[in-house]
């Protein structure tokens, strides 16, 4: 019998960082929202079936107005005129109703404002979090952000020690996980590892020695498959 998933689970980025709980809940394919507080900034992240879908943050980088004054596509003059305009969802209804945003680029104006939130997320090295299942995302706020590629770039920045301090022991095992419909371009490295990936979880160990690789740098193409989505991390 599977145990239930608790209400609530708490925990801090100092040993559980935004992009491995991202990977996690991936992994887990959950449904719910991630709430995040550090240094004053408040985030909440909305998954469903482990793919991240929203994002909100008290930040005002993260807010529509501040990112359409960034892209020069309004000026402060502008704003004056527009009742509301802190607040996203007013923001937005004011422009699509002035014909200044069509369904087209009100969705790539809130892909631009997640983007920017996932990423400013993974800078942050503390933190609290809660996550629950029982908050759900409002109808209309669902976005393809290209999670993937976002957390592949963010494992290729990362130093070497950094992700060999990730890693309990060399019997943790990976499986492969079959692309979505959006494929990330992977290193030549990552490539070799996927290459000796299957179905069945196999140890770390076992893939670094198939790979040809140095145990570094298999290591290191293991952590950005499992961050990205396309490898599955067990033990």
């Amino acid at each position: 019998m599977t145990a239930p998933i608790p209400e609530e689970i708490h925990g801090s980025f100092l040993t559980n960082p935004f992009a491995e709980l991202a990977a996690e809940i991936g992994q887990a394919e959950l449904t719910g929202s991630l709430r995040i507080s550090c240094d004053g900034k408040k985030y909440i992240v909305y998954f469903v079936k482990g793919v991240v879908r929203f994002a909100v943050s008290n930040a005002r980088s993260a807010r529509l107005f501040d990112i359409l004054l960034r892209q020069k596509r309004l000026a402060v003059d502008d704003l004056r005129k527009i009742p509301n305009f802190a607040i996203d969802h007013e923001l937005v209804g004011f422009l699509e109703s002035t014909g200044f945003l069509n369904a087209a680029s009100r969705r790539e104006l809130y892909v631009e404002q997640i983007r920017g939130i996932l990423i400013d997320l993974l800078s942050q090295q503390k933190g609290d979090w809660s996550f629950t299942h029982l908050a759900r995302l409002r109808d209309g706020l669902s976005f393809d952000v290209d999670t993937g590629r976002i957390m592949t770039d963010y494992a290729h920045c990362l130093p070497i020690d950094t992700v060999l301090g990730r890693f309990r022991s060399l019997d943790e095992t990976f499986a492969v996980v079959q692309p979505a419909s959006a494929d990330v371009e992977f290193t030549a490295d990552e490539a070799k590892v996927i290459d000796c990936l299957t179905d069945e979880p196999a140890s770390a160990a076992s893939v670094i020695g198939r790979s040809g690789l140095t145990e570094m740098a298999a290591i290191k193409a293991l952590y950005a498959l499992w961050l990205s989505g396309r490898a599955k991390r067990s033990n």
